[in-house]
């Protein structure tokens, strides 16, 4: 199903977010063009959510942008997804099912890996979760709804 929603890309300009398989349409016409599966991928994005419609919507955006993406629901899901894939940048939501996004936060950086961490957030600054979280120092916060440029601006400026 094609996401509908308008949205602003700094990476493609104005318009509608194209079907997941769009990069998949691309075919090798000449020594210019790259089939899709060899076009270079311009971040990896482990995003953490688990509203099923937000994780969904979010994905897809990415992908549109040029990103690899890999979801987890849960915090053990997305510890169990660090522990096979190293992402350059992870969106990560604090109030999973099964803890705290802050977790993961703080494993990644007790682990000292090279990844970006954004929170995305429903919280109020002011919250205890978010008041947590910071202590792990994350690169960003974004507050929900997402407005999607703003991401993905963070994400070009690595």
């Amino acid at each position: 199903m094609q996401c509908g929603w308008d949205f602003v890309s700094p990476l493609r300009g104005r318009g509608r977010a194209p079907p997941l398989d769009a990069r998949r349409s691309l075919t090798h016409t000449g020594p210019d063009v790259m089939a899709a599966d060899t076009l270079p991928e311009i971040c990896s994005v482990l995003l953490v959510e688990d509203d099923v419609d937000t994780r969904d919507v979010t994905a897809r955006l990415l992908r549109a942008a040029g990103c690899m993406v890999k979801s987890a629901a849960t915090v053990g899901e997305a510890l169990l997804v660090l522990d096979e894939w190293q992402p350059t940048h992870i969106l990560l939501d604090l109030t999973l099912p099964d803890g705290g996004g802050s977790v993961i936060l703080n494993s990644v950086r007790r682990r000292q890996l090279p990844v970006r961490v954004a929170i995305v957030t429903a919280a109020s600054p002011e919250s205890k979760a978010l008041r947590d979280a910071n202590r792990w120092k994350p690169d960003a916060i974004f507050y929900k709804p997402i407005v999607f440029p703003e991401i993905e601006a963070w994400l070009e400026n690595a």
